[in-house]
C-alpha cells in the first residue's frame, strides 16, 4: 500500500514540531542577553524573515533538473546542520531533566528511552510517523497554551514588555544572529512536508505553518520576560522551565505545582520534533540510497546519544551553540533566502492546467490510495512508501 498524502493541517503541525524543538531550551535567554529590551524588535525581524521563507519556498515538485539539484544540495546542508544541532538539544534535555527532576540519574539513562521511541516511530512504514505527529502535536500545543495561561498569573513586570524608545541597531543584529539556529529547520521542513502533500500547499497555508511557531515563541517570551524581568531572566539557565515549574495552583487541585505537566509536555514535544527531523534525514538519504533510507534513524539517534555524552554539561552545550553553530548558520540562512528568491525570479512557472484534466490518478483496486502522476523526489523505503 502506498503512503496517504498529507493534508495542509498536518503540514502545519509538522512544521510546528520541527521548529519549536530547536528553540525551547535557550529561548529567550540569549536573545535578551544580546538585545536587552530591544528583543521585541529582534522578534519582529525574525518574524518577517520567517514569512519571507514561507512565501518564497517552492510549493510544487516538478522543478527543472538544475533547480532540483540546487534544492537537493540546500536540503542536505540544512539537514546536516539539524542533525548536529539535535545532538546538542538532547544534551540540553537530559541536563534539564537531571537538574530539575532526576538529580541522581545519569544523563544517558534519561535520553535513551526518548531516542529509542523516536527512532522506532520514524522507521514505521507508510505515513504512521506523520499520523503520530499530527495527533500528538496539537494536543501538546493545547496543553502548552493552558500551562502558559496559568503562568500568566506570575506576569508582573510589564515595563520590559513595552517597546523601548531607544533602538540600538547593533544589539538587535547580534541577537538575530544568536537565535539564527532556530531557523535552520524552517525551510527544509516546509520543502519536505510539501513533497508529501496531497496538493502543493498554497501560500496561505505555508504562511500559517510558519506564523504559528512564531506566535508561540512570542507567547513564551512574554511569559518569561514578564515573570522574571530582564535582569533576573539572564541569571537563569532555563528561564521557561524555571517559570513554569514554579507556578503554584490553587490548593483544591490535586497537584500543588504544574511541574509534572510541564515535563511531560516538554519531553513528548521534543520527541515529536525528533521524529520529524529523523524523517528529514530519511528524505535526503533517499536521494542516493532509497532502499536503505528507512534505517537512517538508527545511526542518527546513535550519533545524538554519543554526542550528548561527549557534551559534558548544559553549559558546554550552550557554548557549542553560541560559538560553533551560530557563526555558521546565518551564512546558510542567507544563502537559502537568496536561492529561494532566485528560484522565484528565474525558475519557469508551470503552465496552467486545462479544465477537465487532473494530475491525480486512481490506482485500480478497492481501498487504493491516490497518488500523483507527476514526477517527485524519491522517497525513502518505508518512509515515503510502505510495502
Amino acid at each position: 500500500m502506498r503512503e496517504t498524502p498529507l493534508n495542509s493541517m498536518a503540514i502545519i503541525w509538522i512544521a510546528f514540531a520541527s521548529i519549536v524543538t530547536d528553540g525551547l531550551f535557550v529561548w529567550p535567554l540569549h536573545i535578551v542577553m544580546a538585545a536587552g529590551q530591544n528583543a521585541d524588535i529582534t522578534l519582529m525581524l525574525t518574524g518577517l524573515w520567517g514569512i519571507a521563507v514561507a512565501l518564497l519556498n517552492p510549493a510544487r515538485e516538478n522543478q527543472p533538473a538544475l533547480w532540483q539539484m540546487i534544492f537537493r544540495g540546500l536540503n542536505i546542508l540544512g539537514v546536516l546542520g539539524v542533525v548536529i544541532l539535535d545532538a546538542v538539544m538532547v544534551s540540553e534535555l537530559s541536563g534539564m531533566l537531571q537538574t530539575f527532576y532526576y538529580f541522581e540519574t545519569p544523563r544517558w539513562v534519561l535520553s535513551t528511552p526518548l531516542l529509542v521511541a523516536s527512532a522506532s516511530a520514524a522507521m514505521r512504514r507508510g505515513n504512521v510517523p506523520w499520523r503520530v505527529v499530527a495527533l500528538w502535536v496539537p494536543i501538546l500545543a493545547a496543553g502548552a497554551v493552558i500551562i502558559l495561561g496559568i503562568s500568566f498569573t506570575t506576569v508582573h513586570h510589564l515595563r520590559p514588555l513595552e517597546p523601548n524608545q531607544v533602538v540600538q541597531v547593533i544589539p538587535v543584529i547580534r541577537a538575530a544572529g544568536v537565535e539564527a539556529f532556530i531557523g535552520l529547520s524552517v525551510g527544509v521542513t516546509l520543502r519536505m512536508a510539501s513533497s508529501f502533500a496531497a496538493e502543493p500547499p498554497s501560500w496561505a497555508w505555508r504562511l500559517v505553518s510558519i506564523e504559528i511557531p512564531i506566535l508561540f515563541f512570542i507567547l513564551l517570551y512574554v511569559v518569561a520576560m514578564g515573570s522574571l524581568g530582564p535582569e533576573a531572566l539572564i541569571q537563569v539557565r532555563w528561564p521557561l522551565v524555571f517559570v513554569l515549574d514554579h507556578v503554584t495552583l490553587d490548593s483544591t487541585f490535586f497537584l500543588s505545582r504544574i511541574g509534572i505537566m510541564v515535563i511531560l509536555t516538554w519531553t513528548i514535544g521534543m520527541g515529536m520534533g525528533f521524529i520529524v527531523h529523523l524523517r528529514l534525514t530519511q528524505w535526503v538519504v533517499s536521494y542516493r540510497w532509497p532502499r536503505t533510507a528507512r534505517w537512517t534513524p538508527i545511526p542518527v539517534t546513535g550519533w545524538w546519544w554519543v554526542g550528548s555524552l561527549l557534551i559534558t554539561s548544559p553549559h558546554a552545550a550552550t557554548q557549542i551553540v553560541l560559538h560553533w553553530i551560530d557563526p555558521v548558520v546565518p551564512l546558510y540562512l542567507g544563502m537559502e533566502l537568496l536561492i529561494l528568491a532566485a528560484s522565484r525570479l528565474f525558475m519557469k512557472q508551470p503552465a496552467p492546467k486545462q479544465r477537465g484534466t487532473s494530475s491525480i490518478t486512481e490506482p485500480a483496486g478497492a481501498g487504493s490510495v491516490t497518488q500523483r502522476s507527476t514526477s517527485r523526489s524519491p522517497t525513502p523505503t518505508g518512509s515515503g512508501s510502505g510495502s
